[in-house]
């Protein structure tokens, strides 16, 4: 048996040091075998616009704020100058953030005079969870507000209960938190329920007002809108364009992921059984700041309305880390040992959280197997000047110029605003309405038909839909399409190919006809007039 403050282990630490990383190299491993994610292949995209003059108006229709991308920086070296693949490249750069989260956390426990006995179950709670949990999400915006979130909540809750905290350490942790406000401004929520907590228990606003997690996250702030009204300034074109649209399209009942809340009610209802006891005192504080963040967290998910797994990230990480941590103490207490409490949190938390990773009873897609799906092999046949465009409402091609080499033609991720006009057009109440969405509509078409002219893809891919209740596709938003004599215009060079399908539930052993999506291929003819 060895101490180390105050903390019992019946195997020399170092085993649990290496048991944890080997878990988070096997669920590596399993995160670099499936596809890459579709999100984070479009804000690539649009970061490598951006760095070659690219504009939002004109090279990326990116309806986000310009640090969904450029948070990926570090990744573009990576990728553009050592030749790693573009999914490599995010990932590591991913980690970085969490090295560097975690390695301030551990500062700020440190300073603050907490023993291994608090840092130990901390960290290693924060690194298990914040890979398992969040699985083939890793490295998305919701995933990196969790990460940056986690040492900025370390440092409010210590200077809530005065606690010593070294300035620079605070300023910049605060800088760390502000990145997860700025990329969704939804959880300033978190940050101003602390404060107005240590207005209440400490009954200074002085003490408030000169805190770094007050001030620095209000300079932040200010710093970056000026950034976008400077560089980035037809991001608010777009935003005034897609204000009206956003919530027309809810993919999911916001109830679809639920059941995530009973990860935090378990731990809530676990806090119930530990003892009172003065070593169990400050890690049961922390698991209450966690329950009570994991809840806080679900107001910005359901403000979002979209039902999202990757919207959950926030508060289903905080709420999967006061579960580790509830297991751990009670497992400490029952078995007397710190390593067998931390093997059994990790243990449950891989059982609940590794299909989130490998995709469960459907697997997840490999990259080989993304690729070898008709629409991609199409592409990679047919493009014969290595450009394709796709017009979706919901594109699943993001990733393909990072898996076979070639360059999406259009300034178009996805459709998903057009399709938001369209189901505006569908409630309009009269025909001056309609016809004001209609001209709507056509300009966003335009743009798409100037794509094809600017840029010359080879490859134009058209989805067919299903009409509702109809189990047949058909091609009515293609010649949607056609009804707007600029884009028939452009089509004129292309010549009719194919009918290929693509599955989009992107998982292996997929039952649901409904996701095999049938995609109509044009190819430009060599003598164009484009």
């Amino acid at each position: 048996m060895q101490d180390t403050n105050q903390m019992n282990f019946k195997f020399p630490p170092a085993a649990s040091l290496i048991l944890i990383c080997a878990s988070l190299v096997i669920w590596a491993r399993l995160y670099l075998n499936v596809h890459m994610d579709i999100d984070i292949a479009w804000l690539m995209q649009c970061l490598e616009r951006f760095l070659h003059g690219g504009t939002y108006t004109q090279d990326f229709y990116e309806t986000n704020p310009p640090l969904s991308f450029l948070i990926y920086l570090p990744a573009y070296p990576l990728h553009k100058f050592m030749g790693l693949s573009a999914h490599l490249s995010v990932f590591l750069c991913s980690a970085l953030y969490s090295i560097i989260s975690v390695y301030f956390a551990y500062k700020l426990l440190l300073q603050a005079k907490y023993g291994w006995d608090i840092i130990i179950p901390t960290i290693a709670g924060f690194l298990i969870v914040h890979a398992w949990t969040v699985g083939i999400s890793y490295g998305l915006k919701d995933h990196l507000i969790f990460v940056f979130l986690f040492p900025f909540c370390i440092l409010q809750t210590l200077l809530t209960y005065g606690k010593d905290v070294k300035s620079t350490n605070g300023i910049i942790v605060a800088l760390i938190g502000s990145i997860a406000l700025a990329i969704k401004p939804y959880y300033v929520l978190i940050p101003a329920v602390f404060l107005a907590h240590r207005l209440y228990k400490n009954k200074s606003l002085k003490s408030v007002l000169s805190a770094p997690d007050f001030y620095i996250p209000i300079i932040s702030a200010i710093t970056y809108l000026s950034f976008i009204y400077v560089y980035t300034p037809d991001f608010f074109k777009i935003m005034s364009e897609v204000t009206t649209i956003y919530n027309q399209d809810k993919p999911f009942p916001l109830t679809y992921r639920a059941h995530y809340i009973l990860y935090p009610i378990l731990a809530l209802g676990a806090s119930f059984l530990i003892p009172r006891q003065e070593q169990f005192q400050a890690l049961r504080c922390l698991l209450y700041v966690t329950i009570a963040l994991s809840f806080l967290c679900i107001i910005p998910y359901a403000m979002q309305n979209k039902g999202f797994h990757y919207h959950t990230l926030p508060f289903l990480c905080f709420g999967m880390l006061s579960l580790f941590l509830s297991v751990y103490i009670l497992a400490y207490h029952t078995f007397k040992y710190a390593d067998i409490a931390l093997w059994l949190g990790t243990g449950i938390i891989i059982m609940i959280t590794l299909p989130y990773t490998t995709g469960g009873n459907h697997p997840y897609f490999t990259q080989g197997q993304y690729n070898a799906e008709p629409v991609i092999e199409g592409i990679d046949d047919l493009a014969w000047n290595r450009r394709f465009a796709v017009f979706d409402f919901k594109s699943p091609f993001t990733p393909v110029p990072y898996t076979i080499g070639v360059e999406n033609a259009t300034r178009f991720g996805q459709l998903w605003p057009l399709y938001g006009l369209s189901m505006l057009h569908a409630q309009a109440e009269n025909d001056d309405e309609r016809q004001h969405i209609k001209d709507k509509m056509n300009a966003f078409i335009k743009i798409m038909s100037d794509d094809l002219h600017e840029h010359k893809a080879s490859v134009v891919i058209v989805p067919q839909y299903r009409a509702e209740g109809e189990e047949e596709t058909n091609r009515t938003f293609f010649n949607f399409l056609l009804a707007n004599a600029d884009f028939a215009q452009a089509m004129e060079n292309y010549k009719y190919y194919d009918t290929l399908t693509f599955d989009t539930s992107l998982a292996t052993g997929n039952t649901d006809l409904d996701k095999i999506i049938y995609y109509d291929v044009y190819v430009l003819k060599q003598d164009n007039n484009l």
